[in-house]
């Protein structure tokens, strides 16, 4: 550091140069204007965990997606195709005895989950065509076609709710509790971004009442070596001046550092990577007014509001749902299995004679 030295009996003594200022080590000369709205904004925007958070929330809702699965309707085709060479032990039945039959089958199946009451509908439609050499069969070849319609309903077990109904249920509290934790990470992250904002606004005026102080011991060293100049003190007071003096200009040091120190803690929440230019800037608030006091209330309305506005309540509430709606479940499994079954089926015959 840039110092003159004076000799005042057997005391030698550093004078700081007036506008001297302390080096900050890793901040450049560019400042950079700051004010609250835009630190959080920036925080909002280049914060991983609210990223995360939102990831969270897209699978949460693609997971509940997922769950509305078991209603989708389901079509099965099961084409079939055959060559039996099947050997006889009479002539009758099939020439050189052996009967050949050929079979062609397109069968479509499908299969619907209803909403209401666990019910479950199946749709079966069945076409075969065959052809045989056995002489004895009248249609050669003949078709046969059938249609049949089958309706499933529960009237104990899983009628109320059953293991897939109760995973939509259960997916539809997630997507509320992920929406909760995006909601309470942005509150995180503005009342984090807040408070190092204004924690690096208290710093700043800190340090200017330290550099403020050290100016003013300096003046008073100035007056006191003028004072023993002319005899009116002792020279022994010089020394007492300079201790305060060096006191002072410690207390300055440690405030420039703890306006680094929070200056990175901000940066660190509003950075969108280690690269970011602002890393080398001098971080100058602008949002410096104070704030208005808070509106008076009453404590029991105070109370009242926190607990209606806490979304980790709510969380809870959700939470609690949740094992609300398994235990639903694992209930409704000790009921005895009764099913009532319906179905209606109507066939076809023909070919050629």
């Amino acid at each position: 550091m840039n110092a003159k030295w004076c000799v005042a009996g057997w005391i030698i003594l550093p004078i700081f140069a007036q506008n001297q200022v302390p080096v900050r080590v890793g901040v450049g000369v560019i400042q950079r204007q700051l004010s609250l709205g835009e630190a959080i904004e920036l925080a909002l925007r280049n914060n991983a965990e609210l990223e995360v958070e939102r990831i969270n929330l897209a699978t949460a809702e693609q997971q509940l997606v997922g769950a509305h699965a078991f209603l989708d309707t389901r079509l099965r085709w099961a084409p079939r195709l055959e060559n039996r060479n099947i050997p006889t032990s009479s002539t009758l039945i099939g020439v050189d005895g052996k009967l050949v039959e050929k079979v062609h089958a397109e069968n479509f199946y499908l299969d619907q989950r209803l909403p209401w009451q666990g019910m479950a509908l199946s749709l079966a439609f069945e076409n075969t065509r065959q052809s045989t050499t056995n002489p004895f069969v009248s249609l050669n070849p003949y078709l046969t076609s059938s249609l049949g319609v089958n309706l499933n309903l529960p009237l104990l077990r899983n009628r109320k709710i059953d293991r897939e109904r109760a995973n939509v249920r259960v997916s539809a509290r997630q997507v509320e509790i992920s929406e909760l934790a995006l909601e309470l990470r942005v509150i995180d992250i503005v009342r984090r971004t807040a408070e190092a904002y204004w924690d690096l606004v208290a710093a700043r005026r800190g340090a200017e009442v330290a550099a403020d102080a050290v100016r003013l011991a300096r003046d008073q060293l100035e007056r006191t070596r003028r004072m023993i100049d002319s005899g009116t003190v002792a020279p022994v007071e010089l020394a007492a001046a300079q201790a305060e003096l060096e006191r002072r200009i410690d207390t300055w040091y440690s405030a420039i550092g703890a306006v680094t120190q929070l200056e990175n803690a901000l940066k660190l929440l509003i950075a969108e990577s280690r690269h970011d230019p602002i890393w080398n800037d001098e971080i100058v608030p602008t949002s410096v007014d104070m704030l208005d006091p808070s509106i008076e209330a009453e404590l029991p309305k105070a109370i009242q509001v926190a607990l209606a506005r806490r979304r980790e309540l709510k969380q809870l509430g959700e939470q609690k749902a949740i094992a609300e709606i398994q235990k639903e479940l694992a209930q409704d499994q000790l009921k005895p299995q009764i099913n009532l079954v319906a179905g209606y089926m109507i066939s076809g015959l023909a070919g050629v004679m």
